[in-house]
């Protein structure tokens, strides 16, 4: 799914105006990204954003072969809580248009 259709689904959902919903999702992740800035782990509703350190390493290019240096960096991962991983087991995703 699309931003342009989950946004319009999320009005759609709360009766607001796309471009509310467009505002509030980018609410959403300015306090998410502050709050990971400040805590390193968030937990919500649908489960748990923890920010996750990878170290420096080396890497290899398949078209060349050659070794590449790869720098450390800070990613944010996702786990979802378990009603959310509940809700989902028995989905079929639906096949894209």
């Amino acid at each position: 799914m699309k931003e342009k259709e989950f946004l319009e689904l999320l009005a759609t959902k709360f009766e607001m105006q796309p471009k509310i919903a467009a505002n509030f999702i980018a609410s959403y992740h300015e306090v998410l990204k502050e709050a990971l800035k400040s805590h390193g782990e968030v937990t919500t509703a649908i489960g748990k954003y923890k920010l996750n350190h990878k170290p420096a390493g080396e890497a290899r290019n398949p078209f060349s072969g050659e070794t590449v240096s790869v720098p450390a960096k800070t990613v944010v991962k996702f786990a979802p809580n378990k009603k959310l991983k509940d809700e989902m087991i028995n989905v079929k995703i639906a096949s894209k248009k």
